[in-house]
């Protein structure tokens, strides 16, 4: 059964970070908070989108963007360029990326030795998980641990598995 809130419960502002991760659910209750001609505040992109196996759908953006001024950014204040730009070929060369232009860092920076390696596995997605394991558990690897690592799979399912956490016990 649906209760309405009563209208002085009602938000007239609403902001919601990572909307591309909301599923229906999470939907219908922003929905239910908003009072009539409320301004809402939608951040999201769908290239960060990680909840599919949650209910969320990045069409949910599609359809918001219909009924909005939308505001793209462009400027990565994230990642180094030298990193950025590795991300962007990728994209670029594997994944068509719906860019009406690619991002660029705020940050231009050249890497320091050790800074970035691409190790690329040709295979299977189980040899993937097995390779990132032997990455994972070299004496130089875990001796970076306290820096940031960043990995970059052919999908989510290594990720939303857990599998690396499960065999290493965490990063």
């Amino acid at each position: 059964q649906q209760r309405r809130l009563p209208a002085s419960a009602l938000y007239t502002w609403v902001q919601v970070d990572e909307v591309q991760d909301l599923n229906p659910l999470q939907w219908a209750i922003i929905e239910g908070i908003q009072a009539p001609g409320a301004h809402g505040v939608y951040l999201g992109d769908s290239e960060q989108a990680i909840f599919s196996f949650m209910g969320a759908s990045t069409a949910s953006l599609t359809r918001l963007a219909a009924g909005c001024r939308l505001h793209r950014l462009y400027r990565n204040f994230r990642s180094p360029s030298y990193l950025l730009n590795v991300f962007v070929r990728y994209a670029q060369g594997n994944l068509a990326p719906p860019w009406p232009q690619p991002p660029v860092a705020a940050r231009r920076r050249r890497a320091a030795r050790g800074d970035c390696e691409l190790i690329v596995v040709e295979g299977t997605a189980r040899e993937e998980r097995l390779a990132l394991l032997r990455l994972l558990q070299t004496r130089r690897q875990r001796a970076r641990r306290a820096r940031q690592t960043a990995f970059l799979l052919r999908d989510n399912q290594t990720a939303e598995a857990g599998y690396v956490e499960d065999r290493l016990g965490g990063f």
